[in-house]
This record gives C-alpha cells, sequence and structure tokens, in this order.
C-alpha cells in the first residue's frame, strides 16, 4: 500500500467516525472494508477517539473537583494547613519513592518521567472475548487484555504473533500489555521492528506508543524525536504528542 493510499484511508475512516462521508467516499469507505487490514484499522480508531473521549470527560471532572477542593482549602485556617503539612510532606515523599522505581521489574523510571507516562498512556481499547473450550491464542490474549491480566495476555499474543506474524493488530496489543507490565524494552523492540513498515494503516498508533516505550526507558532524545514527528502531522495523537514533546524540551 503506498503511503498516498494510506493517507486516504485515514481521512476516510476519520469521516466515517465523524459521519462527514459524502456519497463517492461512502462507497469507496464500504469497498476498503473488504479487506481485513482496513477493518481492523476502523476499529482501533474507533475504540481510540472513544477512549479519548471519555478520558476528556474525566479531565473535565478532575478539573470540577479541583477548583471544589480549592474553594475549601481557603476556608481552613492557617492553623490547620500548617499541622497537616507534615503529612502532606509525608505522603509527597512516599508517591515520590513509589513512583521512582517499578518493584519487581528490572526497568527504572524518574518521578518526572512516571507522572506523565501515567497522564499520557492509554492502553489500546479493546471489545471483550470469550473463552471457549478450545480457544485460539488469540482469543485468549485478547480475554485476558480485557481484563487487564497483562502478564497472561502477553504469554498468549507471543504465541498468536510467533504464528501470525504480519497480524499488526495482535502486536499493538503485545506492546501495549508490554507498556502495561512495565517492560518497556520489550515495548519498544516490537514497536521498532513494526515501524519498518512505513506504509501500514497502524503507523501513528505504532510511533505513539514507541514514544512511551522511550520515555519509560528515559530516553529523552528519542522520546521528543518521535513526538516532534507525530505533533507536525494530522492524527488522533497530535495534541498528546504536543504536550509530550513540549516537556521533553
Amino acid at each position: 500500500m503506498t503511503t498516498n493510499q494510506n493517507d486516504i484511508d485515514i481521512q476516510l475512516i476519520e469521516k466515517w467516525i465523524d459521519q462527514t462521508l459524502s456519497s463517492a467516499e461512502k462507497t469507496a469507505f464500504e469497498n476498503r472494508m473488504n479487506d481485513p487490514e482496513f477493518q481492523s484499522q476502523v476499529e482501533i480508531h474507533k475504540e481510540v477517539i472513544k477512549e479519548f473521549k471519555r478520558t476528556a470527560q474525566n479531565n473535565a471532572l478532575k478539573d470540577e473537583l479541583r477548583a471544589y477542593v480549592e474553594q475549601r482549602k481557603s476556608a481552613k485556617t492557617k492553623t490547620f494547613i500548617w499541622k497537616n503539612s507534615y503529612a502532606v510532606a509525608a505522603v509527597i515523599a512516599l508517591l515520590f519513592i513509589s513512583s521512582s522505581i517499578f518493584l519487581g521489574n528490572k526497568y527504572y523510571i524518574n518521578y518526572s518521567n512516571h507522572k506523565l507516562f501515567d497522564e499520557l498512556f492509554k492502553p489500546l481499547p479493546t471489545q471483550p472475548s470469550y473463552r471457549g473450550t478450545n480457544t485460539s491464542n488469540k482469543i485468549n490474549g485478547l480475554h485476558f487484555y480485557y481484563l487487564e491480566q497483562w502478564d497472561k495476555a502477553v504469554e498468549e499474543l507471543k504465541k498468536e504473533v510467533a504464528n501470525n506474524p504480519s497480524d499488526y493488530t495482535l502486536k499493538l496489543y503485545l506492546a501495549n500489555s508490554y507498556l502495561c507490565l512495565g517492560a518497556y524494552k520489550e515495548a519498544k523492540d516490537l514497536l521498532v521492528a513494526m515501524d519498518t513498515d512505513s506504509d501500514s494503516l497502524y503507523k501513528e498508533h505504532i510511533q505513539w506508543y514507541l514514544a512511551l516505550a522511550h520515555l519509560g526507558l528515559n530516553d529523552k532524545h528519542q522520546t521528543e524525536l518521535i513526538a516532534k514527528k507525530l505533533a507536525s502531522t494530522a492524527n488522533i495523537y497530535a495534541d498528546s504528542a504536543k504536550k509530550l514533546q513540549e516537556t521533553m524540551k
């Protein structure tokens, strides 16, 4: 698939989600839906955008709660604030220590990067899948992924990816499982290998999660480089990439 065709497909998907397809574009979209890879990309775009909307709603609620807390704080006496400052300082210290190290994992991430990673990283959403008595590694892997049992998801998805190395959808879910476990190097290595296909429909997803993998590895240069590239083009991660890029400066 050429880069031009890839751009056309992305535009079709986004217009379909926005319900702004013309008659000709609707016909083109329906024709492209015969391609299983295109179908997978449509589902991923749809779920990611849903997640972004949910995140935006949650952020709005958090802003309201922060405003309420600030109002409550301003009503307290200075004596109360002074007495509780020691408790607050202790909590901050504990958060700093726990945020500096992933226990049980061989990779370390400093406090500021950890905070930024948690803020920006949203696991690629998926639909629930149900296991039967003779289900495949794919079904099992997606089932455990949906349940957020990341270690089991990795175990099953690795087997399926080994048998179907061209299935980029499963590779993205595997990379996300690694990120959820804090296995940043494994995620990075997998995503770098995927990123060699410059015409892939999954390009923007690959690069976004690759930037976050580099962030987890404290590789400021690579994080900023990829974020800058994503922020300069029209894609669903552009705003988040811009924030990431600016933070890395």
